[in-house]
């Protein structure tokens, strides 16, 4: 399975939201290779929990700065990340009861976390161009 590669189209352009996208990718990376290896269900599982927590992190973050800048279509990134929150929590559990991770369980992953980056805040960012994002931080 291949890794994920940071490209110039998951930029954002904002350095602490790329900051924590690249982290994402990291994880991910560090799963899929982990996967690829062979390696137990426990270090699964454990690269699971950190790829988990940290993108409900990230989400939180997210939504904060939604909300500071008074972004108009926070509802509707709000519910798409509800939806990756979801995707991770069942992937997360799927791992724990079947203790394997299939080719498939992989692309979805990637597909998700993915569509995140590329298309919800891509969308998020056309309307953040002006944004100061020291008064954010």
């Amino acid at each position: 399975m291949k890794k994920i590669p940071w490209n110039q189209d998951l930029h954002m352009g904002i350095t602490f939201i790329d900051d924590h996208h690249r982290k994402l990718i990291h994880i991910a990376n560090e799963f899929i290779d982990a996967a690829n290896r062979g390696h137990r269900p426990r270090t699964l599982t454990h690269l699971m929990k950190q790829l988990r927590e940290h993108t409900v992190s990230h989400l939180e973050t997210e939504e904060t700065i939604m909300t500071s800048v008074r972004y108009d279509k926070r509802s509707i990134h709000v519910l798409k990340n509800e939806r990756l929150k979801v995707v991770m929590k069942g992937f997360h559990k799927r791992l724990c009861k079947a203790e394997e991770v299939t080719v498939k369980d992989i692309q979805f992953l990637k597909k998700s976390l993915l569509h995140h980056i590329k298309d919800s805040n891509h969308a998020m960012n056309k309307s953040m161009e002006l944004l100061d994002t020291k008064k954010i931080r």
